[in-house]
């Protein structure tokens, strides 16, 4: 049974770590804090809330979704991300190492935003995870989505059985049979 999720890329695609979404997705993510933070880390704008337009997807009826990241009281949050043991000391082994090559305060711009990212991109990851087939199962959050946005009628416990039973045919079943009409269209002449 293949495990792979209804938009996934083949197997063959695999050897790459990152697909090319995700790729465009951090380019995305740095180039626009990167535009952001460039003009906007005076001291007298304290503790902003900030809205960072992270990726969009458009689909051919006009349809669109964007996911944006809504952060508040950004700076406290950067002085709690920095607080974080880790990202203390590896500040440390940072300065050490690059203090030589480039003026610290611009260093630690760097590393602040290093830092910020990181903590971003594990946030997503766990976003990732509560709409995964497995989290629309579990998680209380989605069922109610089902019903407040598709008016979904069914209680939770027929919600999450015929919920796993369709996750569990796509990903497996159906999804293989998928890929051998695919392969059977692509090797058909033109």
């Amino acid at each position: 049974m293949n495990n792979m999720g209804l938009f996934s890329r083949s197997n063959k695609d695999k050897k790459d770590k990152e697909s090319p979404a995700m790729n465009d997705l951090i380019n995305t993510l740095l180039s626009n804090t990167l535009k952001y933070l460039e003009g906007n880390m005076q001291k007298d704008n304290k503790d902003r809330n900030i809205i960072l337009f992270l990726y969009h997807a458009y689909f051919k009826s006009r349809g669109k979704i964007e996911i944006t990241a809504d952060i508040y009281n950004f700076e406290s949050l950067l002085n709690d991300i920095l607080s974080i043991d880790f990202f203390q000391k590896a500040w440390n082994d940072i300065k050490e190492k690059y203090e030589k090559d480039i003026d610290e305060q611009e260093l630690f711009r760097v590393f602040m935003f290093y830092a910020f990212m990181n903590t971003l991109w594990s946030t997503l990851e766990d976003a990732k995870k509560q709409i995964s087939p497995i989290g629309l199962i579990n998680n209380e959050t989605n069922y109610n989505h089902y019903k407040s946005l598709f008016g979904g009628k069914l209680d939770k416990e027929a919600y999450k059985e015929l919920i796993a039973k369709i996750a569990k045919y796509i990903n497996g079943e159906f999804y293989e049979k998928y890929l051998k009409n695919k392969e059977q269209k692509d090797e058909q002449p033109k």
